[in-house]
Protein backbone atom coordinates (compact mmCIF):
# COMPACT_ATOMS: atom_id res chain seq x y z
CA UNK A 1 0.00 0.00 0.00
CA UNK A 2 2.99 2.30 0.81
CA UNK A 3 3.97 1.77 -2.90
CA UNK A 4 1.28 1.65 -5.02
CA UNK A 5 -1.64 2.90 -2.40
CA UNK A 6 -1.76 6.41 -4.54
CA UNK A 7 -2.78 4.50 -7.57
CA UNK A 8 -5.05 2.08 -6.32
CA UNK A 9 -7.06 4.61 -4.41
CA UNK A 10 -7.35 6.98 -7.44
CA UNK A 11 -8.25 3.99 -9.92
CA UNK A 12 -11.16 2.92 -7.41
CA UNK A 13 -12.38 6.44 -7.72
CA UNK A 14 -13.35 5.83 -11.66
CA UNK A 15 -11.86 2.91 -13.29
CA UNK A 16 -12.58 -0.10 -11.13
CA UNK A 17 -15.48 1.72 -8.77
CA UNK A 18 -16.69 -1.87 -6.70
CA UNK A 19 -13.35 -2.13 -5.27
CA UNK A 20 -13.86 1.25 -3.80
CA UNK A 21 -14.78 0.77 -0.71
CA UNK A 22 -12.24 -2.15 0.00
CA UNK A 23 -9.65 -0.12 -1.67
CA UNK A 24 -10.76 2.41 1.53
CA UNK A 25 -10.79 -0.16 4.33
CA UNK A 26 -7.22 -1.43 3.24
CA UNK A 27 -5.83 2.29 3.10
CA UNK A 28 -7.05 2.84 6.77
CA UNK A 29 -5.76 -0.07 7.73
CA UNK A 30 -2.66 0.18 6.47
CA UNK A 31 -2.36 3.63 8.13
CA UNK A 32 -1.98 5.42 4.40
CA UNK A 33 -1.70 8.83 5.30
CA UNK A 34 -5.36 10.87 4.96
CA UNK A 35 -4.15 14.14 3.05
CA UNK A 36 -2.67 11.99 0.51
CA UNK A 37 -5.85 9.53 0.19
CA UNK A 38 -7.45 12.52 0.26
CA UNK A 39 -5.61 13.76 -2.57
CA UNK A 40 -6.32 11.10 -4.91
CA UNK A 41 -9.74 10.40 -4.35
CA UNK A 42 -10.08 14.27 -5.27
CA UNK A 43 -8.33 13.40 -8.55
CA UNK A 44 -9.97 10.17 -9.21
CA UNK A 45 -13.51 11.43 -8.58
CA UNK A 46 -12.49 14.77 -10.69
CA UNK A 47 -11.46 12.21 -13.91
CA UNK A 48 -14.62 10.55 -13.12
CA UNK A 49 -17.06 13.39 -13.38
CA UNK A 50 -14.99 15.13 -16.67
CA UNK A 51 -15.40 11.85 -17.99
CA UNK A 52 -19.19 11.86 -17.35
CA UNK A 53 -19.85 15.45 -19.08
CA UNK A 54 -17.42 15.46 -21.79
CA UNK A 55 -19.49 12.03 -22.69
CA UNK A 56 -22.49 13.84 -22.42
CA UNK A 57 -21.42 16.80 -24.39
CA UNK A 58 -20.11 14.41 -27.15
CA UNK A 59 -23.20 12.15 -27.65
CA UNK A 60 -25.50 15.32 -26.70
CA UNK A 61 -26.65 16.00 -30.12
CA UNK A 62 -26.90 11.99 -31.17
CA UNK A 63 -28.75 11.35 -27.96
CA UNK A 64 -31.96 9.83 -29.44
CA UNK A 65 -29.97 7.22 -32.10
CA UNK A 66 -28.13 6.43 -29.00
CA UNK A 67 -30.89 5.79 -27.37
CA UNK A 68 -32.30 3.83 -29.98
CA UNK A 69 -28.80 1.33 -30.26
CA UNK A 70 -28.79 1.33 -26.19
CA UNK A 71 -32.19 -0.41 -26.63
CA UNK A 72 -31.52 -2.57 -29.33
CA UNK A 73 -28.44 -3.64 -27.28
CA UNK A 74 -30.09 -4.12 -24.40
CA UNK A 75 -33.05 -6.14 -26.45
CA UNK A 76 -30.25 -8.91 -27.59
CA UNK A 77 -28.67 -9.27 -24.16
CA UNK A 78 -31.86 -10.20 -22.90
CA UNK A 79 -32.65 -12.15 -26.02
CA UNK A 80 -29.47 -13.98 -25.48
CA UNK A 81 -29.84 -14.74 -21.71
CA UNK A 82 -33.27 -15.97 -22.07
CA UNK A 83 -31.55 -18.70 -24.78
CA UNK A 84 -28.91 -19.85 -22.68
CA UNK A 85 -31.35 -20.10 -20.26
CA UNK A 86 -33.66 -22.06 -22.38
CA UNK A 87 -30.59 -24.14 -23.64
CA UNK A 88 -29.26 -24.63 -20.23
CA UNK A 89 -32.62 -26.05 -18.87
CA UNK A 90 -33.09 -28.19 -21.95
CA UNK A 91 -29.48 -30.04 -21.48
CA UNK A 92 -30.75 -30.69 -18.09
CA UNK A 93 -33.82 -32.66 -19.43
CA UNK A 94 -31.75 -34.31 -21.76
CA UNK A 95 -29.16 -35.54 -18.75
CA UNK A 96 -32.10 -36.27 -17.14
CA UNK A 97 -33.89 -38.53 -19.64
CA UNK A 98 -30.33 -40.01 -20.67
CA UNK A 99 -29.96 -41.63 -17.12
CA UNK A 100 -33.71 -42.24 -17.09
CA UNK A 101 -33.76 -39.69 -13.80
CA UNK A 102 -36.64 -37.78 -15.82
CA UNK A 103 -40.48 -38.63 -14.67
CA UNK A 104 -43.33 -37.86 -16.03
CA UNK A 105 -45.97 -35.94 -14.09
CA UNK A 106 -49.33 -37.82 -14.05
Amino acid sequence: MDARGAVAVFLSRWLFSPLGPYVNLLAGAMRHGWLRFTLWAMAGEAVWCGLYVTMGRAFAGILSQASDMLGSVLGLVATGAIAAGLGAWLLVLVRQARTGAFHHPQ
